[in-house]
């Protein structure tokens, strides 16, 4: 007997897969363990499980005074998961690609806070999620290629800010002036298979870069982090600012608050998903890390 738990699960796995329930004769043969199609969503053997877990452990912390307790939930519940870079680049288009097998840090904080939208939503269908994912990863949530999407976690930041999906409280925290020269990827285009040989979309990163140079951002100083505890709640997302040159930020994470100590749930990339205990020991421990901006997710208006 197919149970409604089982149907529900076949549908998110059609879903994920982007193909339509009822043809999946014409799909072909796939590997058991890795199945990818044309719109560069991967889905391992694990990942429909792995949402309904994800959408759970975001739901069942709602009641909380306060959203965070949800972003956080949903991050833990990906602990252990293995550290995976250049997800978004695998494809020549710019699919929207989701993954729950891995991560980068980025993808990350936009998996566990889009989870923690979707269930706030009440809205806990693959395509709520999705939609979630790209609203955050997109400017102004609107995926139009690559030069759209939010490279610079400063302008994730500030676009997410803008729309009222996250709150940079950095200064109220203590922050300073952060000055910083903002030209990585024009600098280093080699290193982006997208832009290296393509100069249109190279223009559109320079434009953005010039762009961000107008905005101002703050950020709270190594030796200033253990100060700005008090104000510093679970499921923030913590980005830590970088002494190389032309990048603003280096790595991101989510704050995880006990007992006055604040933690750093992050993406490691020799770890994978794990809990450093202490974020400003985590920071101090890297020369090049100069300290940390704070951006507070905010629960879902009604639209």
């Amino acid at each position: 007997m197919v149970t409604s738990a089982s149907r529900f699960r076949s549908l998110i796995l059609f879903v994920l897969l982007g193909i339509p329930a009822g043809l999946t004769s014409c799909a072909g043969q796939a590997n058991d363990t890795d199945k990818q199609v044309a719109t560069s969503v991967v889905v391992k053997s694990d990942t429909v499980d792995a949402y309904v877990q994800l959408i759970s452990s975001a739901a069942s912390v709602l009641d909380s005074d306060q959203f965070g307790d949800a972003v956080l939930q949903a991050g833990l519940s990906l602990e252990n998961r293995p550290y995976l870079a250049g997800l978004l680049d695998e494809s020549d288009s710019e699919d929207l690609v989701i993954r729950l097998d891995g991560f980068d840090c980025v993808l990350l904080v936009e998996t566990a806070l889009a989870s923690a939208r979707a269930a706030a939503r009440g809205d806990k269908s693959v395509s709520g999620f999705s939609h979630e994912i790209e609203t955050l990863r997109y400017r102004n949530g609107d995926r139009r290629g690559y030069g759209s999407r939010l490279h610079y976690f400063t302008d994730w930041i500030n676009d997410n800010s803008n729309r009222g999906i996250v709150e940079d409280i950095t200064q109220r925290l203590g922050g300073v002036a952060y000055e910083h020269t903002l030209n990585f990827m024009s600098a280093n285009r080699a290193l982006y298979p997208k832009i290296s040989d393509n100069d249109s979309l190279l223009a559109e990163i320079v434009g953005l870069e010039q762009k961000l140079k107008a905005v101002d951002f703050f950020y709270i100083p190594q030796a200033n982090i253990v100060d700005a505890y008090p104000g510093i709640r679970s499921g923030d997302v913590i980005a830590i600012t970088t002494s190389v040159p032309g990048l603003d930020i280096s790595h991101t994470g989510i704050a995880y608050v006990e007992d006055g100590a604040v933690g750093f749930l992050h993406a490691s990339t020799s770890r994978g998903v794990t809990v450093a205990p202490d974020l400003s020991t985590y920071v101090n421990n890297n020369a090049k890390q100069t300290g940390i901006m704070v951006a507070r997710p905010l629960i879902p208006l009604d639209e």
